[in-house]
C-alpha cells in the first residue's frame, strides 16, 4: 500500500547537491529547474521527450542533465532519479484530464523514489484535489490544495 503523509512545509535539507526534477520542460518544472539552478544545485531534468527544443536547451545549460522518464513506467523513473538526493514530482494530469490516471502516476513515482539511495527530500505537486481520493485514504493531510 502507498503510504504518504502530506505537510505544509518542510524545508529541504541544506546538503541537497542533485535533484531530479519531473516535467523539467513544463511550467511548474521548469520554475524549480530555474530557482535551483540559481541556489548552485546540479539538476536532473527529467522529460519524457529529451529530444524537444526546451529539453535541449536545459541540456545546454551548466549542471543540468536531461533523462528521460515515462510516469506509467516505474522503472524509467527509478533510472532516471538514479543518484539523486532530491526529486520534484509533477504528474501529467493535463493528458487525458483523469485523476485516476494521474494518482497512478503518483504512485508511480513514489514507488520509484523509494528505490533510489540517497534520496533525502521529495516534493509533490498536484493539480487535482487528491484529498478526498480513495489511494489517499490512509494519508494524513495537512494541507488541502
Amino acid at each position: 500500500a502507498l503510504s504518504l503523509k502530506y505537510a505544509p512545509y518542510s524545508p529541504p535539507p541544506a546538503s541537497l547537491s542533485r535533484v531530479g526534477v519531473l516535467g523539467a520542460t513544463g511550467q511548474q518544472g521548469g520554475a524549480v529547474v530555474r530557482a535551483l539552478i540559481a541556489k548552485g544545485v546540479s539538476i536532473v531534468a527529467i522529460t519524457r521527450n529529451p529530444s524537444s527544443d526546451k529539453a535541449k536547451v536545459l541540456a545546454g545549460l551548466p549542471k543540468v542533465e536531461v533523462r528521460k522518464a515515462d510516469l506509467d513506467d516505474q522503472r524509467s523513473l527509478e533510472a532516471a532519479f538514479s543518484g539523486c538526493d532530491g526529486a520534484f514530482v509533477v504528474a501529467n494530469f493535463w493528458e487525458g484530464m483523469d485523476p485516476n490516471k494521474e494518482m497512478k502516476q503518483y504512485e508511480n513515482c513514489a514507488n520509484a523514489l523509494k528505490s533510489v539511495s540517497g534520496m533525502k527530500h521529495i516534493v509533490m505537486s498536484t493539480l487535482e484535489e487528491t484529498a478526498t481520493h480513495s489511494k489517499m485514504a490512509d494519508a494524513k493531510v495537512l494541507l488541502n490544495h
